[in-house]
């Protein structure tokens, strides 16, 4: 996934052939890259770049790796940090795990799997910034609706005005980020506001404000307030002409907003809000977030006015407090909803109430009161078949005071709440994000008019329930993402486990299935002996299918999707007049397939491997989320494809060599004897000349090494082909070794070595086929005598470990190059120092200690210095009691 937000990859590398190589194949997944030779333009890079992940080598040519990795961090840098080397030491690793480095890679890199990490880094990363933001956005709407319920509590307590209204001011200032506020009541008589309250207003012009009413029809925003009852903000008080009075003057201040007080569509009053120095303007949300709070203001005023009413108004205050502690504590919007419709029933004094949200075209049921079981039976209606879709057409509160007489509707529209004896209806719409997402509706079987402060409240409900559900879409999408995200992950490392293409398939489909939710799953592959596409892996899908359908390129939109090299989709292939198929294709189609498809091509350096198709079987609006997906689980099907189709090939080309070998060897086997055999009868001449007598015995060690070279051959496609008889037994490893040295006594004395045979007692006895650990024996032994320098020093050693038998042999000779020692036991590799002493060899030695000890269940290293000899090891199981 390539990076968002402007944010780079740094490769910090001094060699620039490595770094250029790097970049270049990053490029390649969409990725913008930097380059730093040195740690000091690293760090230079961070401080004035965006930098998501920093590819770090360790030695660098004025710091190391580690340094920068620190460095990095004083300087405030967060970077993910990968570190690269190519000589990886312990402390190294310990440091760089303790610096919190995302990993930890040697040289030479494979580019394969670098993509593969920095993919898996920055998808972590953006899912930390995506949780991190989704994170913010809750936290600011549990302050806003924490800030609303404290404004709530203050209207609906005991309080006095001023001192209600003070509190009021000092939750909005607070929820706005204000420096400071105060409150005014509007004087009918004078048409002034009147100061009543301030919060955070400095001692010295608090006597000020208070003594200060504002004349109306004096100000700029006389007429914004006044008859377009909407809030006045500027950010540059003392230069805005609708803030004229002197009392704006003698406070100095940057930014205003008047917000207005509206009770039965009149102004009451407002609050105003200042920021000193700070150059403020309102977003929409803001301003409709501060207008709700003025509205539950007015209601203060309201019960001020209207004392009968406030042990009802304080009733409903509770419930909606109830409701959004409920809301933000709760993780499931049902049991939210469920609670809501039954307070806005009981609060309204209705019979039924109810929610449907809006999906697609449809309307659905999302709660509802037990009595409205039967105005609101069906699960799913369209939009345009209710009361409900007018609502959610006009987004606005529609109210019918008398289902029976009034005309302005639908009479089918009315016709469920008419029979079963309701006669008024009240909805308001829920909002999210300016848009409708559904609707609260109530029934009363008595005809009647709603007020102003009824619908009021509903609206307020309906903002909890909009509130309620998006908290639970937030939880679900976060949720759904982070589960995305682990059945790739595991995808990923399941398809990269197996180099198998039929069983790869099997685990793309199975998973597939999981992850998209469908109701079936198709794998598409070129089938050249039928001439198209042809299904080579389905999921629920009919046998028709499988076994007799065929797409040529452009053909459907499996077809569609090859040629053009992109997904294709339908909702409803039954409906959609762009697809063409051929005559016998199309009646199979419209007979047997599912009605929504989704495919996507598996891709590779341009070529098409095959087709992922999802399929439902009733038409299907596939989401932006769903095609991310599939292409997602296309590309790793296509690396995982092309990996196996270059290993089976690499695969074909070994065994060729092998069979090409041992034929060869085979037909060598028997010349070879007959050559060694002649050349015995010539050296046993008696007349045979001094000269002629070295040369035979020249040949007769050539033939020898001939003749040892077509057996190690011949074990070494034995063992690979796995047609060695092994016959495992215990074997003691001293007596062994002992039978080994005595054969080579008379080399190790030619050279002048010193051999030592150290370990305890017998030594230990391990599970094996004789023949064959004495063949590894001697091949190790064989090379510690020949790569050691005359006069040099020899020590084998053994010992039990656990349930295992360990041997060793370590030499003071040549060495084994650190850049070969990760090839050393394969086939025909020699390490290029040995050339100093030149010693004769094949490089099948080691290859063939390493196959036996494989098929023997041992496993066989080297450590080494180069200049300082070296030490092979290998250990093999102890015997068993069936052994």
């Amino acid at each position: 996934m390539p990076i968002i937000d402007s944010e780079s990859i740094l490769i910090v590398d001094d060699e620039r052939l490595v770094a250029d190589t790097l970049r270049e194949a990053l490029v390649l997944q969409g990725h913008h890259c930097l380059i730093a030779g040195t740690g000091a333009e690293a760090l230079q890079c961070l401080r004035s770049t965006n930098v998501a992940l920093v590819l770090l080598d360790l030695r660098l040519p004025d710091m190391t790796g580690i340094e920068v990795m620190h460095a990095a961090l004083r300087q405030g840098s967060d970077p993910d940090i990968l570190i690269m080397t190519g000589q990886a030491s312990a402390e190294s690793a310990m440091e760089a795990v303790e610096g919190s480095t995302v990993g930890y890679i040697l040289k030479p890199i494979e580019m394969s799997r670098l993509v593969g990490i920095v993919r898996r880094v920055l998808e972590r990363r953006r899912l930390a910034h995506e949780n991190t933001r989704l994170q913010f956005e809750i936290n600011q709407r549990l302050k806003e609706t924490e800030a609303v319920l404290a404004i709530s509590k203050a209207s609906s307590s005991a309080l006095g005005t001023q001192e209600a209204l003070r509190r009021i001011c000092r939750e909005l200032t607070r929820l706005i980020g204000a420096d400071t506020g105060a409150v005014y009541l509007h004087d009918a008589g004078s048409d002034q506001l009147m100061p009543l309250a301030g919060y955070k207003v400095p001692p010295e012009l608090l006597p000020a404000l208070l003594a200060t009413p504002l004349p109306l029809k004096e100000q700029g925003f006389h007429a914004a307030i006044w008859s377009q009852r909407r809030p006045v903000m500027s950010d540059d008080v003392a230069g805005d002409p609708r803030f004229s009075h002197e009392l704006f003057r003698l406070f100095k201040h940057q930014s205003g907003l008047v917000l207005p007080l509206i009770l039965d569509d009149k102004v009451a009053g407002a609050f105003y809000l200042a920021w000193w120095t700070e150059r403020r303007q309102l977003s929409k949300r803001e301003l409709g977030l501060m207008e709700s709070v003025a509205a539950q203001a007015t209601g203060l005023l309201r019960n001020i006015r209207l004392l009968e009413q406030a042990e009802r108004e304080r009733g409903r205050l509770d419930v909606l407090y109830e409701i959004s502690r409920r809301l933000a504590a709760a993780r499931d919007s049902k049991s939210v909803l469920a609670r809501l419709v039954d307070e806005a029933s009981n609060l309204l004094g209705v019979e039924a109430a109810g929610i449907r949200l809006v999906e697609g075209g449809d309307l659905v049921l999302a709660a509802r009161t037990v009595s409205a079981a039967r105005i609101m039976a069906k699960a799913r209606i369209k939009v345009g078949e209710s009361l409900s879709g007018h609502v959610v057409a006009s987004g606005e509160p529609l109210q019918v005071s008398n289902l029976d007489a009034d005309d302005r509707y639908d009479v089918e529209h009315k016709r469920g709440a008419v029979e079963h004896g309701f006669q008024a209806f009240l909805g308001v719409p829920l909002r999210l994000h300016d848009r409708v997402i559904g609707t609260l509706n109530v029934y009363t079987k008595r005809r009647r008019e709603f007020a102003t402060d009824e619908v009021s409240l509903l609206s307020a409900l309906a903002d909890q329930a909009a509130l309620a559900i998006h908290k639970a879409r937030l939880l679900a999408d976060a949720q759904a993402r982070e589960r995305e995200a682990i059945q790739l992950y595991e995808v990923t490392s399941l398809l990269a486990s197996s180099l198998d293409t039929d069983w790869i398939l099997d685990q793309i489909y199975e998973r597939a299935v999981n992850l998209l939710r469908c109701d079936a799953f198709g794998i598409h592959m070129p089938d050249p002996a039928r001439g198209g596409l042809t299904l080579r892996r389905g999921f629920n899908l009919p046998a028709e299918l499988e076994d007799n359908l065929v797409l040529k390129p452009g053909e459907g939109i499996v077809g569609r999707a090859l040629e053009s090299r992109k997904p294709a989709w339908t909702r409803d292939h039954l409906s959609d007049s762009s697809l063409t198929y051929a005559p016998g294709t199309d009646d199979l189609i419209r007979a047997r397939a599912p009605r929504a498809y989704l495919a996507v091509p598996i891709l590779i350096r341009g070529e098409v491997l095959g087709v992922l198709t999802s399929y439902f079987f009733e038409p299907h609006d596939f989401s932006e989320n769903e095609i991310r997906l599939l292409a997602t689980l296309a590309d790793h099907a296509g690396i995982a494809m092309d990996n196996a189709r270059h290993y089976e090939h690499e695969r074909q080309i070994s065994q060729m060599k092998s069979d090409f070998v041992s034929f060869v060897t085979h037909q060598l086997r028997t010349p070879l004897a007959g050559i060694k055999w002649m050349l015995e009868l010539a050296s046993q001449e008696k007349d045979l000349p001094a000269e002629a007598g070295s040369y035979v015995q020249d040949a007769q060690a050539a033939a020898q090494r001939l003749i040892g070279l077509v057996n190690d051959l011949l074990d070494v496609a034995r063992l690979e082909r796995g047609k060695l008889s092994i016959a495992l037994q215990p074997v003691p490893l001293r007596s062994l070794t002992q039978s080994v040295l005595e054969e080579t006594r008379l080399l190790v004395e030619e050279k002048g070595h010193r051999l030592e045979l150290g370990g305890d007692g017998d030594g230990p006895v391990v599970s094996a086929d004789p023949q064959l650990l004495r063949q590894v024996i001697l091949n190790l032994v064989s090379n510690a005598i020949k790569y050691t320098r005359d006069g040099g020093k020899i020590e084998i050693e053994m010992r039990e470990a656990d349930s295992e038998g360990r041997w060793q042999i370590r030499d003071s000779g040549l060495g084994v190059p650190a850049a070969a020692q990760a090839r050393l036991f394969e086939k025909f590799y020699r390490a290029d120092n040995v050339t100093t002493l030149e010693t004769e060899g094949t490089g099948l030695g080691l290859y063939l200690v390493r196959l036996i000890m494989e098929q023997l269940g041992g496993r066989v290293w080297c450590e080494s210095v180069e200049g300082e000899g070296a030490t092979f090891m290998f250990t093999l199981p102890r015997p068993t009691e069936t052994t």
